[in-house]
């Protein structure tokens, strides 16, 4: 799951990089792969962050090691990064709706990384807070990198 998640980033990214150099056709590079990852992360970041296995999913004893704080979090988290790609891939479209979702799905990370640096210094395990504070990282500094080129029309 993780190497996934790394792909379509990166595809992302290079999409994004394309649609700046006005190469033909990345438009639609982008919305395909913003609309994935955004499904990815919405449906998947559960799994991702406590590393479960697509088998493990459907298994009770999977989640008896998870507290119900973190349970919400991630699903917090998941609903945050998709709504930052969802924005992302507007702000990149110049489409309407676009700084809506980028500022909701931000301001939920947010709060969500707030949440977890607290939570970092009074755990034990801080291996699980560092995978989630470094996606709420990433994705406000792509959140905020895409709202300075939201200005610049592309």
């Amino acid at each position: 799951m993780k190497r996934i998640e790394r792909i379509l980033f990166i595809i992302l990214l290079l999409s994004i990089l394309l649609k700046l150099l006005f190469i033909p056709g990345s438009s639609i590079l982008i919305v395909l792969v913003a609309s994935i990852l955004s499904l990815f992360y919405f449906i998947f970041t559960f799994a991702l962050i406590n590393e479960l296995s697509l088998r493990q999913l459907f298994f009770s004893n999977s989640y008896s090691r998870i507290g119900s704080l973190k349970v919400v979090g991630i699903i917090g988290l998941g609903i945050g990064l998709s709504l930052a790609t969802t924005g992302l891939m507007f702000i990149m479209q110049n489409w309407s709706g676009g700084l809506a979702n980028l500022f909701g799905g931000i301001i939920i990370i947010f709060v969500i990384g707030i949440v977890a640096l607290i939570k970092r210094q009074e755990s034990e395990n801080k291996i699980f807070y560092d995978k989630v504070l470094l996606r709420v990282g990433v994705s406000i500094l792509v959140g905020l990198i895409a709202f300075l080129i939201s200005g610049i029309s592309v």
